[in-house]
């Protein structure tokens, strides 16, 4: 690679010196997109796991600290804008449930957490039939996961939910661009947004729509507008 540059662009060129690479085109200034997108939510994380050990309360899923430790009268109680008649399709994902011997948070054939912190929202949440399928990043096969998806959405839409509500930022990438590969490979436009638990919160409390980030998303959760007058 590097030698088939060197006979394009020699070394010394455009002001380098032998052992320096000497850049033919301008840099591209990806502003804060880059990290936004990828290192964000994994710095929100460690800043949330660091509260939570300041607090005494043990390492634990963000799902199990709004149930155990705030409460879902709590989370009903701090509702400005209740989301009544929107219906949200809930995506557990892997690591929330498994290893069920390690993280203890629900059942992991028949969880709840999810649907009752959805309903303390006002929204109505989605049992649809593929639930329990993962989003297929950790897949080696490029074919798996893509059907793993499909049969996913496909259920999803089926139940007409509005949107795909989840917690894993692996999963969220995989709904949001994957969902897009996904519907331009079949032809199938399923076109439903994903949106994390805590963006769906923070707008019922109150939130405006356009401080949620959902600008950065390609599938954006236009839904929720018409409850900003609420």
């Amino acid at each position: 690679f590097f030698n088939e540059l060197e006979t394009k662009i020699p070394w010394g060129d455009n002001g380098g010196s032998k052992g320096q690479f000497a850049y033919a085109e301008p840099l591209r200034d990806w502003g804060a997109g880059l990290h936004d997108r990828w290192a964000l939510p994994c710095f929100l994380e460690q800043d949330l796991g660091d509260v939570i050990l300041d607090a005494g309360l043990g390492p634990q899923a963000a799902a199990t600290l709004l149930r155990d430790v705030v409460g879902y009268d709590a989370v009903r109680a701090s509702v400005v804008r209740p989301l009544t008649g929107l219906k949200v399709a809930i995506h557990y994902g892997c690591h929330l449930l498994k290893p069920s011997r390690i993280m203890r948070v629900d059942d992991p054939n028949d969880p709840s957490v999810m649907e009752q912190l959805v309903a303390a929202l006002g929204a109505t949440p989605v049992r649809h039939k593929n639930w329990s399928l993962c989003c297929g990043k950790a897949c080696q096969s490029d074919e798996i996961p893509t059907a793993m998806m499909r049969d996913l959405l496909r259920s999803v839409s089926d139940e007409e939910a509005d949107l795909l509500c989840l917690i894993c930022p692996t999963c969220f990438g995989q709904f949001d661009y994957g969902q897009v590969r996904i519907s331009q490979k079949f032809g199938e436009n399923f076109g439903t947004p994903p949106l994390y638990y805590f963006q769906l919160l923070a707008f019922a409390q109150g939130t405006p729509y356009d401080e949620l980030g959902c600008d950065r998303q390609r599938l954006k959760p236009d839904c929720l507008r018409r409850f900003e007058t609420v």
